[in-house]
C-alpha cells in the first residue's frame, strides 16, 4: 500500500512507407533521429536492424532511407533479411545487443580486439582477432579521416596479445607508439573510452637506412649473405647482361656445393 508506480511507454519514432529486403523508407514522427542512426523495426521474424543512410523533409513530414542490415540469430551472430517488413510496422532506436550480433562486433575482449566506442552509443566494439589476421584488411577513407589511428589502435591490440607486428612506415607515423601518451587532455579523453597511455618501447625495434636522420633506429641494411640469385640480379645492372646471369648462377651454385657462404668476396674469389 502507498507505492507509486510509473508506467513507462515508449513511443514509436515511425513507421514503415515502403520496403523490401535491402531498403525501407520510414515516416519518421521524432525529428531528432540523426542520419546513420540504428533504428530497429519490428518484424514477424524477429527485431530487424536498420541503418538510416538519408533523411529529407517532404509534404508528408520527414521521410528516412534505412538500409536493413539483418536480424539476430540469438547467439551472437545475424541472419539476413529474407522478408520485407511489413507496412505501417512501428521503428525504434535499436537495442545494443541487436546492434552488436548483427554488426559481428565480440563481446568479450578475449576473442576481439577493442577499437572503439560505436558513435552516438555506449558500446565497444571489438574486431575478431583470426579473422583480422588471418585474411587481408584495408582501411580506407578519405584524407585527414583516421586511418593512420585506426591502424595504430590495432597494431596496439596486436602487441597487447603478443602478436609479431611489421610495420613499412615511411613517413614516420607510428613511431610514437612505443612511447606512453602523457597529455592530460588526452588521457581525460580516454576514459570516455575506458583505455590509459601505455608504452611499447620495451616491445619496439626501429630501423631505418638513414641513421644520421632517424638517431634513435638501428641501421637498415641488406646483408648479401640473404640474398639469392633473383635478389641480387634486381638489385645490380647484372640482369642487362646474359652473360653475367649465367655466371653469377654458376658461382652461387659453386659456393653451395663448397658449403660456402655467398659473401660478395666469395663471389669474387671463386
Amino acid at each position: 500500500a502507498g507505492r507509486n508506480l510509473t508506467l513507462v511507454i515508449e513511443m514509436p519514432l515511425g513507421t514503415v512507407l515502403t520496403a523490401n529486403i535491402n531498403t525501407a523508407r520510414i515516416q519518421i514522427t521524432d525529428y531528432t533521429v540523426k542520419n546513420d542512426a540504428y533504428l530497429e523495426l519490428h518484424h514477424p521474424l524477429g527485431p530487424l536492424l536498420a541503418q538510416v543512410v538519408s533523411l529529407q523533409r517532404t509534404f508528408e513530414g520527414e521521410i528516412a532511407e534505412a538500409k536493413l542490415l539483418g536480424h539476430s540469430d540469438g547467439r551472437g551472430g545475424a541472419l539476413t533479411v529474407k522478408i520485407p517488413p511489413d507496412i505501417g510496422e512501428s521503428v525504434k532506436y535499436a537495442e545494443p545487443m541487436l546492434i552488436r550480433d548483427v554488426l559481428g562486433v565480440q563481446r568479450r575482449s578475449a576473442t576481439g580486439l577493442y577499437v572503439g566506442m560505436l558513435q552516438d552509443h555506449n558500446l565497444k566494439v571489438y574486431l575478431d582477432l583470426e579473422s583480422l589476421i588471418s585474411r587481408h584488411v584495408a582501411v580506407i577513407a578519405k584524407t585527414g579521416r583516421g586511418k593512420s589511428y585506426s591502424v595504430a589502435v590495432l597494431i596496439e591490440e596486436l602487441l597487447n596479445r603478443h602478436i609479431a607486428v611489421v610495420v613499412i612506415d615511411p613517413h614516420g607515423e607510428y613511431t610514437s607508439i612505443a612511447y606512453q601518451n602523457d597529455n592530460k587532455m588526452e588521457m581525460r579523453k580516454m576514459r570516455k573510452f575506458d583505455v590509459f597511455p601505455r608504452g611499447y618501447f620495451h616491445l619496439f625495434n626501429e630501423f631505418s637506412p638513414d641513421t644520421m636522420v632517424n638517431t634513435a633506429a638501428t641501421a637498415l641494411r641488406f646483408d648479401e649473405k640473404n640474398l639469392d640469385y633473383d635478389d641480387i640480379v634486381n638489385l645490380t645492372t647484372i640482369g642487362e647482361s646474359d652473360a653475367q646471369c649465367a655466371m653469377l648462377e654458376r658461382t652461387l651454385y659453386t659456393l653451395q656445393r663448397q658449403k660456402k657462404e655467398p659473401t660478395i668476396q666469395h663471389m669474387i674469389e671463386t
